[in-house]
């Protein structure tokens, strides 16, 4: 395969799976490792590295947005107690082993 059809093989299958860092870095990388001397594995980890810092770096400028909506954590749902009935206040911080004190067994205890 010549080094053209190549490198139009390699775009293709970046755009299929959305490795835009990945094609626009590696003919960059390419010359550098054949340049420095790197084996397989220091190429690979330094497209991929750029790919992953890319994508965090785009996460965290979507989430410092005005409008962003956080994505709620599996543990920010509103506790419901055993009887079914969601207990007020409640966060979903807290464990549901340990309800919040409701009035009639507050009134017990004193």
């Amino acid at each position: 395969m010549s080094d053209a059809a190549r490198r139009a093989v390699l775009e293709t299958h970046c755009r299929e799976l959305k490795l835009p860092t990945v094609r626009r870095q590696y003919p960059v990388l390419v010359r550098q490792a054949a340049h420095d001397g790197w084996d397989y594995e220091a190429f690979l980890l330094q497209l991929l590295e750029a790919e992953v810092l890319v994508r965090r770096d785009g996460a965290v400028a979507r989430l410092l947005r005005p409008n962003a909506v956080v994505p709620a954590s599996p543990t920010s749902r509103p506790w419901t107690s055993s009887t079914g009935t969601r207990c007020a206040g409640s966060s979903g911080r807290g464990s549901p082993s340990s309800p919040p004190a409701t009035t009639s067994s507050a009134a017990r205890m004193s």
